[in-house]
């Protein structure tokens, strides 16, 4: 949230935060957009990278050369930089929207993703059953529980705190009073 201009450095909601969750859908979509071309201006503000046309792959190149991300973080950062430039309003390449195919090579790594060290099933609570929640439509709030720490992990409580504001920021924007 930090990072996209969201929040600042003591987790208080910007003035870009709430045009993005207050204003309407074209005030939204300018926020948004604001904030893509601020976050990732080596995506939305250059001559060399153009969404429209490019593919998943170059995507993919284009975060690795200029962030730090990797792994799943990378294909994480991919499909929010999609969806937020889709909902800002760019045209976005089909080959960039198009998915992947899996192969079945990759369904038995993700099955085996599944399963932990002793090769048990995980747990029901790591696995997504029924139709997505309405509030995961929020890029706020979702972007928000994906940093928290995996269960079980130590969170250092200045950290915790700071975390817990800022869902509290986010649900303030997210849910006005009646």
């Amino acid at each position: 949230m930090r990072y996209l201009g969201m929040i600042s450095d003591n987790g208080l909601p910007t003035q870009l935060m709430r045009q993005y969750v207050t204003g309407d859908e074209a005030e939204s979509k300018s926020a948004l957009m604001e904030m893509l071309k601020t976050a990732y201006p080596f995506l939305f503000a250059t001559d060399d990278f153009h969404i429209d046309s490019e593919t998943s792959q170059q995507l993919r190149k284009t975060l690795e050369a200029n962030t730090t991300a990797t792994g799943e973080t990378l294909g994480r950062c991919m499909a929010f930089i999609k969806d937020a430039a889709l909902d800002a309003g760019f045209h976005v390449s089909p080959y960039i929207l198009q998915k992947k195919v899996r192969t079945s090579g990759s369904r038995k790594k993700a099955s085996a993703q599944r399963k932990d060290e002793k090769g048990n099933e995980a747990p029901a609570s790591h696995i997504s059953i029924g139709p997505p929640l309405p509030a995961q439509a929020s890029l706020l709030l979702s972007g928000l529980f994906q940093r928290l720490p995996k269960p079980g992990t130590a969170w250092a409580r200045e950290e915790r705190e700071r975390w817990l504001q800022t869902l509290q920021n986010v649900v303030l924007l997210e849910y006005p009073e009646a």
